[in-house]
């Protein structure tokens, strides 16, 4: 396998076949969930895709982040929902980011991709603006699971 080359910190497409391509993207997106994780501090350019172009990891808060899904996914869990805990899920952002099908409508203000039974949203406050996108939050689908609305019978 040719060594990759990088031109702004961005992968050369056409130097790599796209499995090169996801596995490099996978291994650089998972030094960085680990320096999220290990100092709660943002990651800009974590991961850069060509459809899509940077992807920050953001810290975040109880609403948005990495910080959001590893509370609610821990909850999710703790409540016999999905099969995975927060920090399993963090660590499966890279590889469902970097091999991740984009179901994103044209100029939507959120993103998602997917990848087997996983998703993320990518969002920002003006996409127009900014050139990085970032991690809202990660889920795993559950066939048949509705979330129950807050005072419904």
């Amino acid at each position: 396998m040719a060594s990759p080359r990088r031109a702004s910190g961005k992968l050369i497409a056409t130097d790599l076949t796209i499995n090169e391509w996801q596995r490099a993207e996978t291994a650089k997106g998972n030094e960085a969930i680990e320096k999220v994780l290990s100092t709660k501090k943002d990651v800009p350019n974590a991961m850069h895709r060509g459809d899509i172009g940077g992807i920050d990891f953001v810290w975040g808060d109880d609403k948005k982040g990495i910080q959001h899904i590893i509370k609610r996914r821990d909850e999710d869990k703790a409540a016999g929902i999905g099969s995975i805990g927060g920090k399993e899920m963090v660590r499966k952002l890279p590889e469902v980011i970097a091999r991740g099908e984009n179901k994103s409508k044209p100029n939507a203000n959120r993103m998602t991709l997917d990848y087997g039974k996983f998703k993320v949203v990518l969002g920002n406050e003006d996409f127009e603006r900014s050139p990085h996108k970032w991690v809202l939050t990660c889920y795993e689908v559950i066939p048949n699971y509705r979330k129950k609305k807050s005072g419904a019978g």
